[in-house]
């Protein structure tokens, strides 16, 4: 069968489209994104809603492996630290122990860790935004949620570093208040 000379160039020209197409795709999937900060995050939930981020981010976890209730990690970000959402972390696929800075975070809990075993770190972290919720029965709980699949980076935090406001409202000590006041949280 023979083929006319506008078949082969739309042929070549498909060709050309689809490679170039594979090329960007892969480039663009390899490039790393700049990482966005929590407080875009939640101003704009709906542009980072179940889509895979990389956020900055202060993540604060209870490391007193005796407690049992309460105490879930959570994220905030000093820049927005007035806003009145609490974003739970929820460690996808033992991401918790096995993550890319797994060392740099193993030595923030072990030693920046107050005298209740709360550390906090300043991290980059991929994973997924989930949120936002309605407060049930005017309870304080989480109103969203982050999924983390990897931590990137991991900091420890100064000591002088403000903690959220709903925490430093409910006590004088924002630590001993955090372990108090998840326990209320949903």
């Amino acid at each position: 069968m023979k083929r006319s000379w506008v078949s082969t160039l739309l042929c070549a020209f498909g060709l050309v489209l689809a490679s170039n197409g594979a090329i960007v795709g892969i480039s663009q999937v390899a490039a790393p994104t700049e990482p966005v900060g929590l407080c875009d995050v939640w101003i704009n939930p709906g542009r980072y809603k179940d889509k895979a981020i990389r956020l900055r981010a202060v993540l604060v976890e209870n490391n007193n492996q005796s407690r049992i209730d309460g105490a879930d990690p959570f994220l905030y970000d000093p820049a927005c630290r007035q806003a009145g959402h609490a974003t739970v972390v929820r460690w996808l696929n033992s991401s918790r122990e096995n993550n890319s800075a797994r060392e740099a975070l193993a030595e923030i809990r072990k030693k920046h860790s107050d005298e209740f075993q709360v550390s906090r770190a300043i991290v980059i972290v991929v994973g997924s935004f989930n949120g936002f919720w309605k407060k049930r029965n005017g309870q304080l709980e989480w109103d969203s949620e982050f999924r983390i699949e990897d931590v990137e980076e991991a900091h420890p935090v100064e000591t002088t570093l403000p903690w959220p406001v709903w925490v430093q409202k409910h006590k004088p000590s924002m630590t001993r208040n955090y372990l108090v006041l998840v326990q209320t949280r949903g």
